[in-house]
């Protein structure tokens, strides 16, 4: 299982900015305009709607080992 943690950036759309929210692995280097956020999740491959969410790194690095066995 990996662990992520979702980032919040801004992007220039059509008309002005938008704000995204996405999921990227913890040692991401952020660009200009993103930010963490505290919220992590566990999951093998990119995380979704119905993925377990955590608010903070050590509870999600702890599922890790309870969702693998």
């Amino acid at each position: 299982m990996k662990l992520y943690r979702r980032i919040k950036r801004t992007v220039k759309a059509r008309i002005g900015y938008k704000v995204e929210k996405v999921w990227r692995r913890p040692d991401y280097e952020l660009e200009e305009g993103e930010e963490f956020l505290d919220t992590w999740a566990v999951s093998e491959k990119t995380p979704n709607d119905k993925t377990h969410m955590f608010d903070c790194e050590d509870q999600a690095y702890s599922a890790q080992f309870v969702y693998t066995g």
